[in-house]
């Protein structure tokens, strides 16, 4: 730290010349409003911002970034985790403390005993013969999305289904193929574990429209019952129990609905009966 700066040897200073210097330090307009509110004691006292400035020490000379993660998947912690799964187990931890933040945002507190007990039970599935299944976060709805011409969106309009529903049939699809990009930099060998869990989705959707399509009849198209009978397969396919994928442990179905819709857009597969599958 040069020794021009505020901050020179901080670390080594009391709290109450952490605060003058602090308190005397001129800054940007820009800034200002800042300190304004760090230093304004109806926000928080005197008393407890030297407590936070006594604990506040700059460490320099400390690993980069990369060098730190390098660091962290040979912790003790982590030896009875696969190579493969470290970074995926250590994302799951990351998770779970910024989310702390998120709970609360005036104040940001880990309990080392509620995270030791969450960290065991984070980690346990990663040192089981299955991998875990990525986590992935739903997609915010943008009614934008619905008309970028996406071919399994326009055979859901077709059977006239909710924008409710259309915006769950996209965040799945969007889930899913993030999930599937999580899973190839995992193992690019899994790809066939994919490709025979996606090969089971499509023979169960065409079995399930078949099936439904013996109770249909000419004047079925007459009264549009046809469509009724269309969005009841949908459904019901959206909504069975889903399987595991091969090799994994917890599969999540918002992946089996993503895949449905992926069918969708890239087959010619639809929803919709016609008078020919009668």
């Amino acid at each position: 730290m040069p020794s021009d700066s505020i901050f020179h040897n901080w670390s080594q200073l009391t709290k109450t010349i952490k605060y003058k210097k602090l308190n005397d330090h001129s800054i940007s307009a820009t800034s200002k409003p800042f300190k304004d509110v760090i230093f304004d004691t109806k926000t928080i006292s005197k008393t407890d911002f030297l407590e936070i400035l006594d604990k506040f020490v700059i460490s320099s000379g400390e690993p980069k970034v990369d060098e730190k993660l390098t660091q962290l998947k040979e912790h003790s912690t982590f030896k009875l985790i696969p190579d493969s799964l470290r970074s995926s187990a250590i994302g799951v931890l990351q998770q779970w403390i910024i989310e702390k933040a998120i709970d609360d945002s005036n104040k940001w507190v880990i309990n080392i005993t509620d995270f030791n007990s969450d960290l065991q039970f984070s980690l346990l599935k990663f040192t089981k013969d299955h991998i875990p299944f990525p986590s992935i976060k739903e997609p915010g709805r943008d009614d934008a999305d619905l008309t970028k011409g996406y071919k399994f969106i326009e055979k859901l309009n077709v059977i006239s289904l909710k924008k409710n529903d259309l915006h769950q049939a996209f965040q799945d699809y969007v889930r899913s193929e993030e999930a599937y990009e999580e899973i190839l930099k995992i193992n690019p060998t899994l790809k066939d574990n994919i490709i025979i869990y996606e090969a089971e989705i499509n023979s169960t959707i065409q079995t399930e429209k078949s099936a439904a399509s013996y109770y249909l009849s000419d004047e079925s198209f007459k009264d549009n019952s046809h469509i009724r009978k269309s969005q009841e397969v949908y459904f019901k396919c959206i909504t069975n129990t889903h399987s595991e994928i091969s090799g994994f442990n917890g599969t999540q179905k918002f992946f089996r609905n993503g895949r449905i819709q992926n069918i969708n857009e890239t087959t010619d597969f639809e929803w919709l009966y016609k008078e020919t599958d009668l």
